[in-house]
């Protein structure tokens, strides 16, 4: 079972338990068939394996710290801290998604589903400041201390490449770590009933795997 679940790990595939069914996830819907037929063969034994009976998985959740003004980092977060301080280098670490809407889209609902996962996810919170003698702290915002806004543009007149032109500037514009928020959104109307939703986070507080669960999260708030 661990050289299965390697196997699916190295191949960026990820697989939990919902509801004592197996859901599988993976980029692009990509999976090998021959690593298609071994997750089916071995079905029931993974739902065992992954369930919250099982001794494992007890040993392995992760005890909460106590409420504080503020956290340290972790050393691949200090190493982002380091090098996102040099302007070059700040974009590289910026982690970009986008989601196409057709129909009636609710313009509020979809805000504030989005500030519902800010509110629910503390690391959607988070900044990074140095203390006086350098060292760098991660630090909670309250919700109400969260300056969020969707950039919401009628593109319906403009050509595509106006649009993917937007979308690639919100891709590469930089964060401030330090003020936050390090998540921010922009909605393209390209039809009557056609959007372009494109989100990016910094990569301190977010990966793939993480932009692809919010997404699926803020389908379930919306």
């Amino acid at each position: 079972m661990l050289n299965l679940l390697k196997n699916l790990s190295e191949n960026n595939i990820l697989v939990e338990v919902v509801d004592s069914e197996l859901k599988i996830y993976a980029k692009d819907n990509d999976i090998d068939e021959m690593l298609l037929k071994e997750i089916k063969k071995n079905k029931n034994q993974l739902i065992k394996y992954l369930s919250d009976s099982n001794p494992l998985s007890r040993q392995m959740k992760i005890p909460l710290l106590p409420d504080s003004d503020r956290y340290v980092v972790s050393s691949s977060q200090r190493r982002l801290w380091v090098l996102s301080q040099f302007a070059e280098s700040n974009v590289a670490y910026n982690v970009p998604g986008s989601y196409l809407f057709k129909g009636d889209l609710d313009e509020v609902a979809l805000e504030d589903s989005i500030l519902s996962m800010i509110e629910r996810h503390e690391i959607l919170r988070t900044v990074f400041k140095p203390d006086g003698e350098g060292e760098v702290y991660q630090y909670v915002l309250p919700l109400g201390e969260v300056v969020f806004g969707i950039r919401n543009k009628d593109m319906r007149k403009d050509p595509q490449e106006h649009v993917t032109k937007l979308v690639q500037e919100d891709y590469q514009r930089p964060f401030d770590l330090e003020k936050g928020p390090l998540l921010r959104a922009g909605l393209y109307r390209t039809k009557k009933n056609q959007w372009v939703l494109s989100f990016v986070m910094h990569h301190i507080v977010s990966d793939g795997w993480s932009i692809d669960i919010l997404v699926r999260e803020l389908m379930t708030y919306y």
